[in-house]
């Protein structure tokens, strides 16, 4: 059972402390979708609790102009919701909007709206018909899906030319401070890199070790160091960055599931991420923790799809 699913675990404050992605990220999805001819109807949202699209397919109009068909029925579907930030977004464009994740501690503190309806179900099981959504996406929790199975129903409910977008990030870095950049690194890998759950070597290696059965796929990523091999392309904007007050990312970094894991098998401990704080302080000079803002990116990666059963 992952951290998610656990009475113990905090969804309210997981919901609340999130970061945001850029909107650099959600132009390289909505092009690549109108670029091979998808069309801005049915969204199979395939995002995450562990994501916010609070820019979201609300904006999508910015990038191309919607064609809205009368006869059509434009539901919007969600895999793997969580806290219904994207659903709440897709509420104000489309008649009707289903969240689902399989976590229902999730879905119990997921926005409430008139429009919006929320299923208890595994990304790999979804309730929707055949090539009846025109995009699908999964932010930061594409890898916890058994992959075979998910893509899968991702080619059976996606429409021919039908996009499929994943996109997660790694350990946040300070910018223009490695010094405090390596203190968050070594705290999350060092100190509670055992606490982890086993799946997240594959959002921290970017999704590498997945096979994408499509013919057309594109890689876009956060910084140049994550394209080394030069399987894909870099973005010159970030995909997710955030002015934060320490007390601020210290509260983000307590909604880590291997923090939670650790704290449970270590309640008496020192806690690590106050720790952890303490460093950050030092490192940067702050005399504020409530006050003083310091600028936040975390190194992220965008894989994009076209359907092509």
């Amino acid at each position: 059972m992952t951290t998610f699913s656990r009475t113990t675990f905090n969804a309210a404050r997981y919901r609340n402390f999130r970061p945001t992605y850029a909107p650099a990220l959600y132009d390289l999805i909505y092009c690549f979708h109108a670029e091979n001819g998808g069309e801005f109807l049915d969204a199979v949202d395939v995002g995450t609790g562990k994501c916010n699209w609070s820019y979201g397919l609300e904006n999508v109009t910015a990038i191309i102009t919607m064609t809205v068909r009368s006869n059509s029925l434009n539901l919007p579907y969600r895999i793997t919701l969580g806290n219904g930030q994207v659903a709440e977004a897709l509420s104000e464009k489309f008649e009707k909007v289903h969240g689902t994740d399989r976590s229902n501690i999730m879905l119990s503190h997921a926005v409430q709206k008139p429009n919006i309806d929320y299923r208890e179900t595994p990304a790999e099981e979804l309730p929707f018909a055949d090539s009846s959504v025109d995009i699908i996406t999964s932010g930061q929790a594409f890898h916890w899906f058994d992959h075979p199975k998910f893509f899968e129903e991702t080619k059976r409910i996606l429409k021919p030319q039908g996009t499929l977008a994943v996109f997660g990030y790694s350990y946040a870095i300070v910018v223009g401070n490695k010094e405090a950049s390596d203190v968050i690194y070594d705290c999350g890998v060092n100190e509670l890199g055992p606490y982890w759950e086993p799946r997240i070597s594959i959002l921290n290696n970017f999704y590498r070790d997945v096979s994408f059965p499509f013919k057309n796929v594109q890689w876009h990523f956060s910084h140049d160091e994550l394209n080394s091999d030069n399987i894909g392309s870099v973005s010159p904007l970030p995909f997710m960055e955030q002015d934060m007050t320490l007390d601020h990312f210290e509260t983000f970094i307590k909604t880590w599931s291997s923090y939670a894991n650790y704290r449970e098998k270590f309640p008496d401990a020192e806690d690590p991420i106050e720790r952890m704080a303490r460093k950050l302080q030092e490192v940067l000079g702050l005399k504020d923790r409530d006050m003083e803002t310091f600028k936040m990116q975390w190194p992220s990666v965008l894989v994009l799809a076209e359907n092509d059963k």
